[in-house]
């Protein structure tokens, strides 16, 4: 199943054309070709979608870990955040609830950090593909939620699901799995990475 769908630059550039033409009859061609292209520019870059899982504002708002490897994951996620603006952020109401839990003071600065970015639905099919997930994945049972996150992310076409969780979600040996059952499911699964695997750039080479 594809998730984006992109309209023939020729044809939208000679419908923009046309609509420029006729609102601004006054304009000068060459200034007219200008606006356009920038038009062009700003419709035809997509940045990549990413559902952020828990773990990530977790991480990136926590007090610095004494734990070596902890606190280099804490030290990647604060780097990344510094280029969020290259990717669409994405949640659900499961990791608001999520980071609404433990220590007041510090589910308010994970909630802080989260605030603006838009939620996703977790709709019948969401619920469903969650559903597969834990019959046909190993996971244990306290896992559900992770399931539900993946669920999330590939039913609603993000391109990237990032998470720390290396147990259940982010893990190699759990990936041809996943991707199986949701690609029998319908959808083409979202790339499951860590903000470590995520700082090259925002090229989606999956074609």
């Amino acid at each position: 199943m594809k998730r984006r769908f992109y309209v023939d630059g020729f044809i939208l550039w000679r419908f923009s054309l046309f609509s420029h033409r006729k609102t601004n009859p006054g304009m000068g061609f060459r200034r007219l070709l200008i606006d356009l292209s920038r038009d062009m520019i700003d419709i035809m870059i997509l940045k990549p979608r990413v559902y952020l899982e828990t773990t990530v504002p977790s991480y990136l708002t926590g007090w610095p870990s004494r734990d070596i490897v902890r606190a280099a994951h804490q030290r990647i996620t604060q780097e990344w955040w510094g280029r969020r603006h290259e990717y669409e952020l994405f949640i659900s109401q499961l990791v608001v609830r999520e980071c609404q839990s433990g220590d007041p003071q510090a589910a308010a600065t994970r909630l802080a950090a989260l605030e603006g970015l838009p939620l996703l639905e977790q709709n019948d099919m969401v619920m469903t593909l969650a559903r597969s997930l834990r019959e046909q994945v190993p996971m244990p049972e306290r896992a559900t939620a992770d399931a539900l996150h993946i669920a999330t992310a590939t039913a609603h076409g993000m391109d990237y699901l990032l998470s720390w969780n290396c147990a259940h979600i982010a893990n190699a040996t759990l990936r041809g799995r996943i991707e199986m059952v949701c690609r029998n499911s319908g959808y083409e699964p979202p790339v499951i990475c860590t903000p470590e695997a995520l700082r090259g750039g925002y090229d989606d080479d999956r074609g």
